[in-house]
């Protein structure tokens, strides 16, 4: 690794013997008479620049949000996914694995059956759809912002819906639905301006790889700045029926959506990848597949979750996929799980996570040689991933 490398401790050091020395060096010519003003002025600028530079540095080291300097400059590209262990092997992104011995079929645990709420009150009626697509000159797909009320939960958040061009010229057609998670800090439209969600699923449509399909983008924290990791937490927010009950069932209520298991999904970036995981394994009857870009297999546990499992050991172990795939008894599905090199804790993750999964589990993985934890990676995934959802769906 270069002493200028991006995320080296070589330059987080220099950045931060700059942030400490800087100051020094202010105090110290401070009272100096030639060009006063200027140099004060030019001097606290050049602090604060170090104090913003070294803690930047010391965050993305940590989180690996950029990989490279021309992964933050936008200017080295993330390459295609390449798919499958042996494509991983290839780049040094995983080892050879068995899947790890699960208990006899007869001692997994059941999920409870699936329980639908009631039809509540739309959100959203079919005239304000229509009237929005008119507005937009009748063509094309249409991105609505409205709320979506869980009649469980009690919750009316904000949510961004996808509607493809087909949802206005079949009108007795419903559509599969795909229900995409963002990570932390994120609202609705982070998945619709940075990730370009629209563009990628006019895309796949168009070039016929992905059905015309409903995308529905909920709020995943009832309580910013608390980060719900999407679970039900013991004692409070209940992010997790929200995401995988209410949401659903606000989406059938309000827009033309499949009730077939096949035509439901998740994908999720980040925390929304464990999410997207996660509530698959929790809610079996409802998704057939999901989709996690850089994300994790168990919830990680910091400042902005508290502990939502106020030590209950039993519901620790229930939100950590690796003990559920390791203990339940499973539907048969799919999961595209993906990463880029530039990103070693993804990588780790699935590494431990993909040679548990059970044969019936139809895992697919999906590696970037290069990039880091950020928009580029996962908009490079976005086309390849939403491929094969649309093949699922067939």
């Amino acid at each position: 690794m270069s002493f200028m490398a991006l995320t080296g401790a070589p330059l987080l050091v220099t950045a931060i013997t700059l942030a400490i020395g800087l100051p020094i060096v202010t105090v110290l010519v401070w009272d100096r008479p030639r060009h006063k003003v200027l140099r004060r002025i030019a001097a606290l600028f050049a602090c604060e620049l170090m104090v913003f530079a070294a803690a930047g540095l010391a965050v993305n080291r940590s989180q690996y949000f950029y990989a490279s300097w021309g992964d933050l400059l936008g200017t080295s590209g993330v390459g295609r996914p390449v798919g499958g262990p042996a494509a991983a092997a290839h780049y040094g992104l995983t080892g050879q694995g068995a899947r790890q011995d699960r208990p006899t079929p007869s001692s997994l645990l059941a999920y409870p059956p699936a329980v639908k709420p009631g039809p509540g009150v739309p959100d959203i009626t079919q005239s304000a759809i229509r009237a929005a697509y008119a507005k937009q000159g009748n063509r094309g797909s249409l991105v609505l912002y409205t709320s979506l009320f869980g009649p469980f939960t009690g919750y009316r958040l904000p949510a961004a819906v996808y509607l493809p061009a087909a949802y206005f010229r079949d009108h007795s057609k419903k559509f599969p639905v795909l229900e995409m998670l963002g990570g932390y800090p994120a609202s609705p439209q982070s998945w619709m301006h940075v990730l370009k969600l629209r563009t990628f699923l006019d895309g796949a449509i168009t070039r016929g790889t992905l059905p015309p399909a409903i995308a529905v983008v909920p709020t995943v924290d009832p309580s910013p700045p608390r980060d719900s990791e999407c679970v039900d937490a013991v004692g409070g927010d209940q992010a997790g029926t929200y995401l995988g009950v209410d949401v659903p069932a606000a989406v059938e209520r309000d827009f033309r959506a499949t009730e077939v298991r096949r035509g439901w999904s998740l994908t999720g970036y980040s925390t929304g990848g464990y999410c997207a995981v996660n509530l698959w394994l929790h809610y079996p009857a409802q998704f057939s597949a999901a989709v996690s870009l850089s994300g994790y297999f168990q919830p990680e546990l910091d400042r902005a979750t508290g502990d939502p499992f106020a030590g209950n050991r039993q519901a620790g172990q229930s939100n950590d996929p690796r003990w559920e795939v390791d203990h339940r008894a499973l539907l048969p599905g799919g999961l595209y799980l993906a990463a880029s090199g530039g990103d070693p804790a993804s990588v780790a993750a699935i590494r431990d996570f993909a040679p548990r999964l059970p044969p019936e589990l139809h895992a697919t993985e999906a590696w970037l040689p290069r990039g880091g934890h950020n928009g580029a990676v996962w908009r490079a995934f976005l086309p390849d991933a939403l491929a094969w959802l649309g093949h699922r769906m067939r």
